[in-house]
């Protein structure tokens, strides 16, 4: 308690300041006013979507500082425990405010963070119900929250090994307006399937480059198929190696009937999902989407 106390004070402090500042038409406090500004910023679980408001308050209110070692000197901390996930920023850890905008956008809630991962199947076999493997895929993205800061989705499409492709990663798009829209243009390429290559090529997500957040975000696959692969890299194996790198690994089949559609092949689904609760079909796909939703609760 002895060591909370003070910084009680000093929060209370800070954001009366800042509802002052923030009512202000002019700044507050000029350059001439020598100042120390202490943010803290409490991110845990118990905040939810709180803290993405905090964050755009404070960045709102660092308009009216000029932040700068001779000038306004800001120093911050971020916490959700004791020790788990705290970030200390020292005095003068921010040179102007352009740095500090930058490095405070960089700050992320806990447990609400998702990459998303769906890996679709455009072989022949799967021309007649490729437009709702994409109908499904809108479906999840359109009750997701999507961005930098909260969901992120990457599409690759697979037919046979050499047809096996990224069409964007999880970097490329902004807004679940984009991510639906890009969706929408996918075209089936037709050959035989390679699952396996297809889930492999999706593990190529988990890299920085493509725009993966390790040790922040959730790693979710979800294969859309009719599990019938000839082609490529056991789908077993590559699987069970999606799964070691940290992926959710789920597997969706389109079950209704339609011309000139093959069965499903529900062995092969089962093998490469996760396991027996990762199996999903078009009849309970609402119950995935709530599923992989969750993970956005915090931030909404």
């Amino acid at each position: 308690m002895q060591l909370r106390q003070p910084y009680v004070h000093v929060t209370i402090f800070f954001v009366a300041v800042l509802a002052t500042v923030y009512s202000q038409t002019t700044p507050l406090f000029p350059v001439a006013c020598e100042l120390n500004v202490l943010i803290v910023l409490d991110r845990s679980d118990s905040v939810k979507g709180g803290f993405n408001k905090s964050r755009k308050f404070v960045i709102d209110v660092s308009e009216e500082l000029q932040i700068g070692p001779l000038k306004h000197r800001v120093a911050m901390v971020v916490y959700s425990g004791p020790s788990y996930r705290r970030e200390i920023f020292p005095w003068n850890f921010a040179k102007n405010n352009e740095e500090f905008v930058r490095i405070t956008n960089g700050l992320r809630a806990i447990g609400c963070e998702l990459d998303l991962v769906l890996v679709m199947d455009f072989s022949t076999t799967t021309d007649p119900i490729i437009r709702f493997y994409k109908e499904l895929a809108q479906k999840l993205i359109s009750a997701l929250k999507i961005g930098p800061h909260y969901t992120q989705v990457a599409v690759v499409t697979f037919a046979t090994v050499g047809k096996t492709r990224t069409k964007f990663n999880l970097k490329r798009y902004k807004t679940q307006p984009e991510v639906l829209h890009a969706i929408a243009q996918l075209e089936t390429s037709g050959g035989t399937t390679a699952i396996g290559a297809g889930i492999k090529e999706g593990i190529k997500q988990t890299s920085e480059k493509e725009g993966a957040r390790p040790g922040i975000a959730t790693r979710v696959m979800i294969v859309f198929t009719d599990g019938w692969s000839n082609k490529g890299p056991e789908p077993e194996d590559i699987a069970r190696e999606a799964v070691s790198q940290g992926f959710e690994l789920y597997s969706v089949s389109y079950t209704k009937k339609v011309a000139d559609a093959v069965t499903v092949n529900h062995s092969m689904l089962e093998s490469i999902a996760q396991d027996m609760q990762h199996i999903y079909t078009d009849n309970n796909f609402e119950q995935l989407i709530e599923k992989v939703r969750r993970r956005n609760l915090k931030c909404m």
